[in-house]
């Protein structure tokens, strides 16, 4: 298993006592989002995003235990902090739900989980729309006060959401500055 990636395995008897354990697990945090698998399959945040998936093992109709099994998501905690390909003032937010409360990954504006049990009143933020299986593209003003272009989708049928956005200034400067040269010209 650690050769395949995974950073921890454990067995449980069908009591849900350890049998064996391999690896190190994340530390317990409260910050989890469960994803909508088969298994109880959830996705955790320590310095990085993990993948923590439960699996129960049966001799034929009697369950005879549990295996846990962790690994680091290193490709969404990359993509997570990596977005130059949106531009300077580009940003990715990552989130779901669990328990009622609304729980985002790290992003480059904001470089700390979030939970927020409310939403703003008055206006619907993208992650909403994402949440509830819409995708879409809306102008809107972010936290910051500034006008956004925000793409918004569900990602598969994870239970996730997704938002993209980018200044809309950083957007329309290279129009503007077509516009200002042709108005030099004529």
């Amino acid at each position: 298993f650690l050769a395949a990636g995974f950073s921890g395995v454990t067995l449980y008897d069908f009591a849900g006592r350890r049998v064996a354990q391999v690896g190190q697990f994340a530390p317990a945090t409260d910050w989890r989002l469960p994803l909508n698998k088969p298994y109880h399959t959830e996705l955790l945040w320590h310095n990085g995003v993990f993948l923590r998936v439960q699996v129960w093992l049966f001799d034929g109709r009697r369950q005879i235990g549990v295996i846990e099994a962790e690994r680091p998501a290193t490709l969404l905690t990359q993509s997570l902090r990596d977005v130059r390909g949106i531009g300077l003032s580009g940003t990715m937010q990552v989130c779901g739900q669990n328990s009622g409360r609304l729980l985002c990954f790290p992003s480059q504006l904001q470089p700390y989980t979030v939970e927020a049990a409310h939403r703003p009143v008055g206006r619907t933020p993208p992650i909403d729309f994402a949440l509830n299986g819409e995708t879409g593209l809306i102008n809107i003003r972010d936290d910051r006060g500034r006008n956004v272009i925000a793409a918004y989708a569900p990602i598969a049928d994870s239970g996730l959401g997704m938002v993209v956005q980018v200044d809309a200034e950083e957007i329309y400067r290279p129009v503007y500055e077509q516009l200002q040269k042709a108005l030099l010209l004529l």
